[in-house]
């Protein structure tokens, strides 16, 4: 699948310090994620974090932590249902990637999430962990069948960036969902207004 770099945003989801040693192959799913991450970067896709009770679980883990532009701070299990975490995306990109953990509660909701505010949203199926390899294949059957997603589908993907790396790729394995039954919604009316950090980045 041919990804939009200028449409899109990386929305790591808790890879915390105090949760990836638990994760079932938790070193494969951070190498995944990090290598997507630097393919982000080389791209001038943003790379966002969210952090899920950090006081508890701690912060972003290294190396993606020197990669993540920008942090969101989050209580609820799905990011989007964070006052002011749709204001907070970068305004002008309709596409999110999510990788993170755990795979079957905060990154399974947060994709539906995304889904119901009117993003096309791609889950990076080995970038996101789980405790049990049970759970992250539940998380994919789950999201495969959710009624908001009209097509799915499991292969390569490579962002089109244009002349200046159009040829750039990424190798991980990813799930696509998209809400194109109706029309984009990108701001949700009862939202808190937070400033994205990513207000001056063109396109």
């Amino acid at each position: 699948m041919l990804l939009s770099a200028s449409d899109s945003t990386l929305l790591i989801v808790d890879m915390q310090g105090r949760l990836m040693p638990v994760i079932h192959e938790g070193d494969a799913v951070l190498n995944a994620a990090h290598k997507l991450a630097q393919a982000a970067r080389l791209l001038d896709v943003p790379v966002v974090a969210t952090e899920h009770h950090s006081k508890m679980l701690g912060v972003t883990v290294d190396p993606l932590r020197e990669l993540v532009q920008a942090t969101f701070q989050k209580m609820h299990f799905s990011s989007a249902r964070e006052p002011g975490f749709d204001g907070w995306l970068p305004a002008s990109r309709k596409t999110v990637l999510v990788a993170g953990c755990e795979a079957h509660i905060c990154v399974l909701q947060t994709v539906i999430g995304l889904v119901h505010l009117g993003y096309k949203t791609v889950l990076v199926a080995d970038a996101a962990g789980s405790r049990k390899p049970s759970d992250h294949h539940a998380a994919l059957r789950c999201a495969a069948r959710a009624r908001m997603a009209r097509r799915s589908s499991r292969q390569r993907w490579r962002f089109s960036s244009g002349w200046r790396r159009a040829s750039t790729r990424a190798s991980a394995t990813c799930y696509v969902w998209s809400n194109s039954r109706r029309p984009l919604q990108h701001r949700s009316q009862g939202s808190a207004k937070v400033r994205s950090p990513f207000d001056t980045i063109p396109g």
